[in-house]
Protein backbone atom coordinates (compact mmCIF):
# COMPACT_ATOMS: atom_id res chain seq x y z
CA UNK A 1 0.00 0.00 0.00
CA UNK A 2 2.80 2.38 0.86
CA UNK A 3 4.39 1.59 -2.47
CA UNK A 4 1.17 2.50 -4.24
CA UNK A 5 0.92 5.78 -2.38
CA UNK A 6 4.45 6.73 -3.32
CA UNK A 7 3.76 5.75 -6.90
CA UNK A 8 0.69 7.97 -7.03
CA UNK A 9 2.66 10.92 -5.69
CA UNK A 10 5.34 10.31 -8.26
CA UNK A 11 2.72 10.42 -10.98
CA UNK A 12 1.62 13.92 -9.98
CA UNK A 13 3.97 15.60 -12.41
CA UNK A 14 4.37 19.33 -12.60
CA UNK A 15 3.16 21.03 -15.74
CA UNK A 16 6.83 21.52 -16.68
CA UNK A 17 7.53 17.76 -16.30
CA UNK A 18 4.45 16.95 -18.35
CA UNK A 19 5.71 19.30 -21.07
CA UNK A 20 9.13 17.59 -21.16
CA UNK A 21 7.48 14.17 -21.23
CA UNK A 22 6.01 15.03 -24.62
CA UNK A 23 9.45 14.71 -26.14
CA UNK A 24 11.00 11.72 -24.36
CA UNK A 25 12.26 9.02 -26.71
CA UNK A 26 11.28 11.12 -29.72
CA UNK A 27 13.42 12.81 -32.31
CA UNK A 28 13.91 16.37 -31.04
CA UNK A 29 12.91 17.91 -34.34
CA UNK A 30 11.19 21.05 -33.26
CA UNK A 31 9.67 24.04 -34.94
CA UNK A 32 11.42 26.98 -33.34
CA UNK A 33 8.17 28.55 -32.55
CA UNK A 34 8.74 31.86 -30.92
CA UNK A 35 8.94 33.83 -34.08
CA UNK A 36 6.60 31.45 -35.39
CA UNK A 37 9.09 29.03 -35.38
CA UNK A 38 11.77 31.49 -34.51
CA UNK A 39 12.05 30.22 -30.97
CA UNK A 40 9.71 27.34 -31.12
CA UNK A 41 8.70 24.82 -28.65
CA UNK A 42 11.34 26.25 -26.36
CA UNK A 43 8.94 29.05 -25.54
CA UNK A 44 6.39 26.57 -24.27
CA UNK A 45 8.16 26.37 -20.94
CA UNK A 46 5.68 25.95 -18.12
CA UNK A 47 7.32 28.97 -16.53
CA UNK A 48 5.90 31.08 -19.36
CA UNK A 49 3.59 33.85 -18.18
CA UNK A 50 1.49 34.91 -21.16
CA UNK A 51 0.50 38.49 -21.78
CA UNK A 52 -3.13 39.40 -21.30
CA UNK A 53 -5.23 37.38 -23.73
CA UNK A 54 -7.81 39.30 -25.73
CA UNK A 55 -10.45 36.80 -24.69
CA UNK A 56 -9.46 36.78 -21.03
CA UNK A 57 -8.56 33.12 -21.17
CA UNK A 58 -7.10 31.88 -17.87
CA UNK A 59 -3.74 30.18 -17.53
CA UNK A 60 -5.34 26.88 -16.67
CA UNK A 61 -7.82 26.92 -19.53
CA UNK A 62 -8.16 23.56 -21.20
CA UNK A 63 -9.63 25.03 -24.38
CA UNK A 64 -8.10 23.64 -27.59
CA UNK A 65 -6.26 25.79 -30.08
CA UNK A 66 -8.44 28.11 -32.08
CA UNK A 67 -8.72 27.03 -35.71
CA UNK A 68 -10.15 28.26 -38.98
CA UNK A 69 -12.66 26.40 -41.14
CA UNK A 70 -9.82 24.31 -42.62
CA UNK A 71 -8.60 23.24 -39.19
CA UNK A 72 -5.50 25.47 -39.23
CA UNK A 73 -4.15 27.65 -36.43
CA UNK A 74 -2.76 30.94 -37.78
CA UNK A 75 -0.20 33.00 -35.89
CA UNK A 76 1.25 36.44 -36.61
CA UNK A 77 4.84 37.26 -35.67
CA UNK A 78 6.08 40.84 -35.44
CA UNK A 79 9.74 41.61 -34.77
CA UNK A 80 10.55 45.04 -33.27
CA UNK A 81 13.72 46.75 -32.10
CA UNK A 82 12.31 47.76 -28.72
CA UNK A 83 10.71 50.79 -27.07
CA UNK A 84 13.95 52.53 -26.12
CA UNK A 85 15.36 52.46 -29.66
CA UNK A 86 14.73 54.71 -32.65
CA UNK A 87 11.58 53.49 -34.44
CA UNK A 88 11.56 50.77 -31.82
CA UNK A 89 7.94 49.75 -32.24
CA UNK A 90 7.92 49.60 -36.04
CA UNK A 91 7.64 46.02 -37.27
CA UNK A 92 10.91 45.17 -39.00
CA UNK A 93 9.79 41.57 -39.41
CA UNK A 94 6.24 40.52 -40.28
CA UNK A 95 5.53 36.82 -40.65
CA UNK A 96 2.29 34.84 -40.76
CA UNK A 97 2.41 31.14 -39.98
CA UNK A 98 -0.33 28.58 -40.53
CA UNK A 99 -0.07 25.28 -38.65
CA UNK A 100 -2.00 22.31 -40.00
CA UNK A 101 -2.19 19.53 -37.36
CA UNK A 102 -3.52 17.00 -39.87
CA UNK A 103 -0.42 17.06 -42.09
CA UNK A 104 1.17 17.93 -39.93
CA UNK A 105 2.62 20.87 -41.84
CA UNK A 106 3.42 24.53 -41.42
CA UNK A 107 3.51 27.39 -43.92
CA UNK A 108 5.16 30.80 -43.57
CA UNK A 109 4.45 34.01 -45.42
CA UNK A 110 6.66 37.09 -44.95
CA UNK A 111 5.39 40.59 -45.72
CA UNK A 112 7.62 43.46 -46.88
CA UNK A 113 7.29 46.50 -44.66
CA UNK A 114 6.06 48.82 -47.45
CA UNK A 115 2.77 47.06 -48.22
CA UNK A 116 0.01 49.64 -47.84
CA UNK A 117 -3.03 48.36 -45.95
CA UNK A 118 -6.13 49.58 -44.16
CA UNK A 119 -6.57 49.31 -40.41
CA UNK A 120 -8.62 50.66 -37.52
CA UNK A 121 -5.88 53.26 -36.96
CA UNK A 122 -5.93 54.43 -40.59
CA UNK A 123 -4.33 53.48 -43.89
CA UNK A 124 -0.60 52.99 -43.46
CA UNK A 125 2.37 50.84 -44.35
CA UNK A 126 2.05 47.44 -42.75
CA UNK A 127 5.09 47.95 -40.51
CA UNK A 128 3.44 50.96 -38.83
CA UNK A 129 0.20 49.30 -37.74
CA UNK A 130 1.39 47.74 -34.47
CA UNK A 131 3.20 50.92 -33.40
CA UNK A 132 0.19 53.12 -34.17
CA UNK A 133 -2.21 50.80 -32.38
CA UNK A 134 0.07 50.79 -29.37
CA UNK A 135 0.43 54.58 -29.41
CA UNK A 136 -3.32 55.07 -29.64
CA UNK A 137 -3.77 53.10 -26.40
CA UNK A 138 -1.22 55.32 -24.66
CA UNK A 139 -2.53 58.59 -26.14
CA UNK A 140 -4.85 59.44 -23.19
CA UNK A 141 -1.78 59.65 -20.97
CA UNK A 142 0.16 62.04 -23.20
CA UNK A 143 0.44 65.60 -21.85
CA UNK A 144 1.66 68.44 -24.07
CA UNK A 145 2.86 65.93 -26.62
CA UNK A 146 5.33 64.35 -24.20
CA UNK A 147 5.19 61.21 -22.13
CA UNK A 148 7.75 59.21 -20.23
CA UNK A 149 7.23 55.46 -20.39
CA UNK A 150 8.66 55.28 -16.88
CA UNK A 151 5.67 57.26 -15.64
CA UNK A 152 3.15 54.71 -16.91
CA UNK A 153 2.16 51.74 -14.75
CA UNK A 154 3.25 48.35 -16.05
CA UNK A 155 -0.37 47.32 -16.52
CA UNK A 156 -0.99 50.26 -18.88
CA UNK A 157 2.10 49.46 -20.95
CA UNK A 158 1.06 45.81 -21.23
CA UNK A 159 -2.44 46.83 -22.25
CA UNK A 160 -1.03 49.16 -24.92
CA UNK A 161 1.20 46.40 -26.28
CA UNK A 162 -1.72 44.02 -26.38
CA UNK A 163 -3.88 46.64 -28.10
CA UNK A 164 -1.23 47.19 -30.77
CA UNK A 165 -1.01 43.45 -31.40
CA UNK A 166 -4.80 43.15 -31.69
CA UNK A 167 -4.95 46.03 -34.20
CA UNK A 168 -2.17 44.45 -36.30
CA UNK A 169 -3.81 41.02 -36.25
CA UNK A 170 -7.14 42.43 -37.40
CA UNK A 171 -5.61 44.56 -40.18
CA UNK A 172 -3.44 41.78 -41.60
CA UNK A 173 -6.31 39.32 -41.32
CA UNK A 174 -8.49 41.62 -43.42
CA UNK A 175 -5.70 42.16 -45.96
CA UNK A 176 -5.04 38.44 -46.42
CA UNK A 177 -8.54 37.11 -45.90
CA UNK A 178 -7.07 34.69 -43.36
CA UNK A 179 -8.31 34.58 -39.74
CA UNK A 180 -5.42 35.20 -37.35
CA UNK A 181 -5.90 33.50 -34.02
CA UNK A 182 -2.75 34.44 -32.09
CA UNK A 183 0.17 36.81 -32.28
CA UNK A 184 3.65 37.47 -30.92
CA UNK A 185 5.65 40.67 -30.76
CA UNK A 186 9.31 39.92 -30.23
CA UNK A 187 12.03 42.34 -29.19
CA UNK A 188 15.11 41.72 -31.33
CA UNK A 189 17.22 41.51 -28.19
CA UNK A 190 15.84 38.02 -27.63
CA UNK A 191 16.96 37.01 -31.12
CA UNK A 192 20.56 38.05 -30.46
CA UNK A 193 20.69 36.56 -26.98
CA UNK A 194 19.14 33.27 -28.07
CA UNK A 195 21.71 32.73 -30.80
CA UNK A 196 24.55 33.44 -28.38
CA UNK A 197 23.00 31.03 -25.87
CA UNK A 198 22.98 28.38 -28.62
CA UNK A 199 26.64 29.04 -29.39
CA UNK A 200 25.88 30.71 -32.73
CA UNK A 201 24.30 29.34 -35.90
CA UNK A 202 25.64 28.08 -39.21
CA UNK A 203 24.05 29.48 -42.35
CA UNK A 204 24.77 29.70 -46.05
CA UNK A 205 24.90 33.37 -47.03
CA UNK A 206 23.37 33.63 -50.50
CA UNK A 207 25.22 36.77 -51.61
CA UNK A 208 27.76 39.32 -50.39
CA UNK A 209 26.41 42.17 -48.27
CA UNK A 210 28.24 45.42 -47.65
CA UNK A 211 25.94 47.85 -45.89
CA UNK A 212 27.53 51.17 -44.85
CA UNK A 213 24.22 52.36 -43.40
CA UNK A 214 23.55 49.86 -40.63
CA UNK A 215 22.33 51.81 -37.54
CA UNK A 216 24.94 51.91 -34.79
CA UNK A 217 22.40 52.54 -32.02
CA UNK A 218 23.74 56.06 -31.48
CA UNK A 219 21.81 57.78 -34.28
CA UNK A 220 24.68 57.12 -36.66
CA UNK A 221 25.83 54.33 -38.96
CA UNK A 222 28.38 51.57 -39.11
CA UNK A 223 29.39 49.28 -41.97
CA UNK A 224 28.13 45.71 -41.91
CA UNK A 225 29.94 43.28 -44.21
CA UNK A 226 29.41 39.58 -44.78
CA UNK A 227 30.55 37.37 -47.64
CA UNK A 228 28.75 34.72 -49.63
CA UNK A 229 29.21 31.15 -48.46
CA UNK A 230 28.84 29.06 -45.32
CA UNK A 231 29.21 31.28 -42.26
CA UNK A 232 29.08 30.79 -38.49
CA UNK A 233 27.22 33.74 -36.97
CA UNK A 234 27.10 34.94 -33.38
CA UNK A 235 24.00 36.74 -32.13
CA UNK A 236 25.15 40.25 -33.00
CA UNK A 237 26.16 39.32 -36.54
CA UNK A 238 23.01 37.25 -37.11
CA UNK A 239 20.85 40.20 -36.06
CA UNK A 240 22.66 42.48 -38.51
CA UNK A 241 22.27 39.84 -41.22
CA UNK A 242 18.53 39.66 -40.51
CA UNK A 243 17.96 43.43 -40.40
CA UNK A 244 20.32 44.89 -43.04
CA UNK A 245 18.34 46.35 -45.92
CA UNK A 246 20.02 49.45 -47.38
CA UNK A 247 22.08 47.58 -50.00
CA UNK A 248 19.56 44.82 -50.68
CA UNK A 249 15.80 44.65 -50.97
CA UNK A 250 13.22 44.25 -48.24
CA UNK A 251 12.29 40.98 -49.93
CA UNK A 252 15.87 39.69 -49.63
CA UNK A 253 15.82 40.59 -45.96
CA UNK A 254 12.60 38.66 -45.38
CA UNK A 255 14.17 35.62 -47.07
CA UNK A 256 17.27 35.93 -44.87
CA UNK A 257 15.05 36.00 -41.79
CA UNK A 258 13.34 32.79 -42.86
CA UNK A 259 16.76 31.20 -43.52
CA UNK A 260 17.81 32.11 -40.00
CA UNK A 261 14.68 30.48 -38.57
CA UNK A 262 15.68 27.22 -40.22
CA UNK A 263 19.27 27.58 -39.01
CA UNK A 264 17.96 28.05 -35.47
CA UNK A 265 15.81 24.94 -35.81
CA UNK A 266 18.80 22.87 -36.90
CA UNK A 267 20.94 24.13 -34.04
CA UNK A 268 18.24 23.43 -31.46
CA UNK A 269 17.86 19.90 -32.83
CA UNK A 270 21.61 19.33 -32.75
CA UNK A 271 21.89 20.45 -29.12
CA UNK A 272 18.89 18.40 -27.91
CA UNK A 273 17.55 21.43 -26.10
CA UNK A 274 14.31 19.92 -24.89
CA UNK A 275 16.18 17.67 -22.49
CA UNK A 276 18.32 20.52 -21.10
CA UNK A 277 16.32 21.90 -18.18
CA UNK A 278 18.91 24.53 -17.30
CA UNK A 279 19.06 25.86 -20.86
CA UNK A 280 15.28 26.03 -21.15
CA UNK A 281 15.09 28.06 -17.95
CA UNK A 282 17.68 30.42 -19.41
CA UNK A 283 15.61 30.84 -22.56
CA UNK A 284 12.50 31.49 -20.53
CA UNK A 285 14.20 34.49 -18.96
CA UNK A 286 14.73 35.91 -22.45
CA UNK A 287 11.11 35.34 -23.44
CA UNK A 288 9.70 36.91 -20.31
CA UNK A 289 11.58 40.15 -20.98
CA UNK A 290 11.13 40.35 -24.72
CA UNK A 291 7.87 38.72 -25.81
CA UNK A 292 4.34 40.08 -25.95
CA UNK A 293 1.86 37.36 -26.91
CA UNK A 294 -1.73 36.29 -26.49
CA UNK A 295 -0.67 32.65 -26.64
CA UNK A 296 -1.12 31.03 -23.26
CA UNK A 297 0.92 28.18 -21.87
CA UNK A 298 -1.72 25.60 -22.78
CA UNK A 299 -1.77 26.75 -26.39
CA UNK A 300 2.03 26.70 -26.59
CA UNK A 301 2.16 23.15 -25.29
CA UNK A 302 -0.51 22.11 -27.80
CA UNK A 303 1.56 23.68 -30.57
CA UNK A 304 4.64 21.90 -29.27
CA UNK A 305 2.89 18.54 -29.57
CA UNK A 306 2.08 19.32 -33.20
CA UNK A 307 5.58 20.62 -33.88
CA UNK A 308 7.29 17.40 -32.87
CA UNK A 309 5.60 15.59 -35.75
CA UNK A 310 6.35 18.03 -38.55
CA UNK A 311 8.86 16.82 -41.09
CA UNK A 312 11.12 19.25 -42.92
CA UNK A 313 9.48 18.28 -46.22
CA UNK A 314 6.18 19.60 -44.92
CA UNK A 315 7.40 23.16 -44.40
CA UNK A 316 6.45 25.76 -46.99
CA UNK A 317 7.67 29.35 -47.04
CA UNK A 318 7.35 32.39 -49.27
CA UNK A 319 8.03 36.12 -49.32
CA UNK A 320 5.62 38.53 -51.00
CA UNK A 321 7.70 40.54 -53.48
CA UNK A 322 7.59 42.64 -56.65
CA UNK A 323 9.41 40.32 -59.08
CA UNK A 324 6.69 39.01 -61.45
CA UNK A 325 8.82 35.99 -62.43
CA UNK A 326 9.20 34.62 -58.87
CA UNK A 327 7.04 32.86 -56.31
CA UNK A 328 5.07 35.47 -54.39
CA UNK A 329 5.86 38.17 -56.97
CA UNK A 330 2.40 39.66 -56.67
CA UNK A 331 3.21 43.23 -55.65
CA UNK A 332 3.95 46.44 -57.54
CA UNK A 333 4.84 50.02 -56.65
CA UNK A 334 2.25 52.62 -57.73
CA UNK A 335 3.00 56.26 -58.51
CA UNK A 336 4.41 57.88 -55.37
CA UNK A 337 2.39 61.04 -55.99
CA UNK A 338 -0.77 59.16 -55.10
CA UNK A 339 0.67 58.30 -51.68
CA UNK A 340 2.16 61.56 -50.54
CA UNK A 341 5.51 60.88 -52.18
CA UNK A 342 5.99 57.63 -50.29
CA UNK A 343 7.15 54.33 -51.76
CA UNK A 344 4.44 51.75 -51.12
CA UNK A 345 3.53 48.33 -52.44
CA UNK A 346 0.13 47.07 -53.57
CA UNK A 347 -1.17 43.76 -55.00
CA UNK A 348 -0.94 43.45 -58.81
CA UNK A 349 -4.04 41.27 -58.85
CA UNK A 350 -6.38 40.79 -55.91
CA UNK A 351 -7.52 37.46 -57.40
CA UNK A 352 -4.00 36.10 -57.74
CA UNK A 353 -2.96 37.44 -54.34
CA UNK A 354 -5.90 35.73 -52.66
CA UNK A 355 -5.27 32.51 -54.59
CA UNK A 356 -1.62 32.47 -53.57
CA UNK A 357 -2.34 33.12 -49.90
CA UNK A 358 -4.98 30.39 -49.86
CA UNK A 359 -2.64 27.92 -51.56
CA UNK A 360 0.22 28.63 -49.18
CA UNK A 361 -1.61 29.00 -45.88
CA UNK A 362 -4.96 27.24 -46.22
CA UNK A 363 -4.34 24.48 -48.76
CA UNK A 364 -0.62 23.71 -48.51
CA UNK A 365 -1.36 20.10 -49.44
CA UNK A 366 -1.70 21.27 -53.06
CA UNK A 367 1.72 22.94 -53.19
CA UNK A 368 3.20 20.03 -51.21
CA UNK A 369 2.33 17.74 -54.13
CA UNK A 370 5.19 19.59 -55.84
CA UNK A 371 3.76 18.84 -59.27
CA UNK A 372 6.11 19.44 -62.18
CA UNK A 373 4.27 21.36 -64.87
CA UNK A 374 4.80 21.87 -68.59
CA UNK A 375 3.09 24.88 -70.20
CA UNK A 376 2.51 24.55 -73.93
CA UNK A 377 1.16 27.21 -76.25
CA UNK A 378 -1.52 25.92 -78.60
CA UNK A 379 -3.21 29.28 -79.13
CA UNK A 380 -1.04 30.59 -81.95
CA UNK A 381 -0.53 33.83 -79.95
CA UNK A 382 3.13 34.59 -79.29
CA UNK A 383 4.23 34.70 -75.65
CA UNK A 384 1.13 33.11 -74.13
CA UNK A 385 3.03 30.17 -72.64
CA UNK A 386 5.62 32.41 -71.00
CA UNK A 387 2.95 34.70 -69.57
CA UNK A 388 0.99 31.82 -68.07
CA UNK A 389 4.13 30.09 -66.81
CA UNK A 390 5.17 33.25 -64.95
CA UNK A 391 1.71 33.52 -63.45
CA UNK A 392 1.87 29.94 -62.19
CA UNK A 393 5.35 30.53 -60.77
CA UNK A 394 4.05 33.52 -58.83
CA UNK A 395 1.48 31.17 -57.27
CA UNK A 396 4.23 28.80 -56.15
CA UNK A 397 3.97 26.07 -58.80
CA UNK A 398 6.97 24.35 -60.40
CA UNK A 399 7.03 25.04 -64.14
CA UNK A 400 9.84 22.98 -65.65
CA UNK A 401 9.09 23.39 -69.35
CA UNK A 402 7.70 26.11 -71.63
CA UNK A 403 7.08 25.44 -75.31
CA UNK A 404 4.63 25.07 -78.16
CA UNK A 405 1.91 22.46 -78.43
CA UNK A 406 2.03 19.99 -81.32
CA UNK A 407 -0.93 21.28 -83.29
CA UNK A 408 -1.15 22.66 -86.84
CA UNK A 409 -4.07 24.98 -86.22
CA UNK A 410 -4.81 27.06 -83.09
CA UNK A 411 -6.77 25.23 -80.40
CA UNK A 412 -10.06 26.85 -79.53
CA UNK A 413 -10.17 25.39 -76.02
CA UNK A 414 -7.20 24.81 -73.76
CA UNK A 415 -6.97 21.77 -71.50
CA UNK A 416 -4.98 20.10 -68.72
CA UNK A 417 -3.41 16.71 -69.12
CA UNK A 418 -2.77 14.81 -65.89
CA UNK A 419 0.07 12.34 -66.44
CA UNK A 420 0.50 11.28 -62.80
CA UNK A 421 -3.03 10.57 -61.62
CA UNK A 422 -3.78 10.80 -57.90
CA UNK A 423 -0.25 11.95 -57.10
CA UNK A 424 -1.09 15.47 -58.32
CA UNK A 425 -4.89 15.40 -58.27
CA UNK A 426 -5.11 18.40 -55.93
CA UNK A 427 -2.99 20.52 -58.26
CA UNK A 428 -4.94 19.35 -61.29
CA UNK A 429 -8.28 20.19 -59.68
CA UNK A 430 -7.07 23.63 -58.55
CA UNK A 431 -5.66 24.55 -61.96
CA UNK A 432 -8.74 23.23 -63.72
CA UNK A 433 -10.89 25.66 -61.75
CA UNK A 434 -8.38 28.52 -61.74
CA UNK A 435 -7.70 28.35 -65.49
CA UNK A 436 -11.19 27.15 -66.46
CA UNK A 437 -9.81 24.14 -68.29
CA UNK A 438 -11.03 20.56 -68.50
CA UNK A 439 -8.76 17.75 -67.27
CA UNK A 440 -7.63 14.83 -69.41
CA UNK A 441 -6.36 12.03 -67.21
CA UNK A 442 -3.69 9.94 -68.87
CA UNK A 443 -1.49 8.10 -66.42
CA UNK A 444 1.70 6.81 -68.03
CA UNK A 445 4.81 5.05 -66.68
CA UNK A 446 7.35 7.61 -65.37
CA UNK A 447 10.62 8.01 -67.27
CA UNK A 448 13.87 6.60 -65.91
CA UNK A 449 15.17 9.97 -64.75
CA UNK A 450 12.84 11.44 -62.13
CA UNK A 451 14.07 14.97 -62.87
CA UNK A 452 12.47 14.68 -66.31
CA UNK A 453 8.99 13.77 -65.07
CA UNK A 454 6.16 16.04 -66.19
CA UNK A 455 3.13 15.54 -63.98
CA UNK A 456 0.81 18.02 -65.65
CA UNK A 457 0.63 19.55 -69.10
CA UNK A 458 -1.18 22.85 -69.43
CA UNK A 459 -2.08 23.36 -73.08
CA UNK A 460 -3.24 26.90 -73.88
CA UNK A 461 -6.03 27.48 -76.37
CA UNK A 462 -7.54 30.62 -77.87
CA UNK A 463 -10.03 30.86 -75.02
Amino acid sequence: MNFKIRKIKHKKLSLWQRFLSLFKSRKTWVILFLGVILLGVISASSFFKPAHHERGRSLLSLSPLERDSSGHTNILLLGVAGTNKEGGNLSDSILLASINPKGPSVSFLSFPRDIFISSSVGNHKINEIYARGRSKAIAPYVKNGVISMNELPESRIKKAEHSGLSVAKKAISEFTGIPIHYGMVINFDVFEELIDALGGVDIFVREDIEDPFYPDGKYGYETFTIRRGLQHLDGKTALKYARSRKTSSDFDRAQRQQDLLMALRKKAEKKNLLTDFKKLKEFYGLFQKNVNTDLGMRELIALAKIGVGIDYQNILSAVLNDDPTKKGGLLYSPDKASYGGRFVLLPRSVVDMQSFINLLLIHPEILLERAQISVLNGSGIDGEATRLADRLKRLGFHVINIGNADNNTPLRMGYLENLSGEKVSGTADFLSTFLRMNIKNQEIPPPTHSDDIVDLKVVIGEN
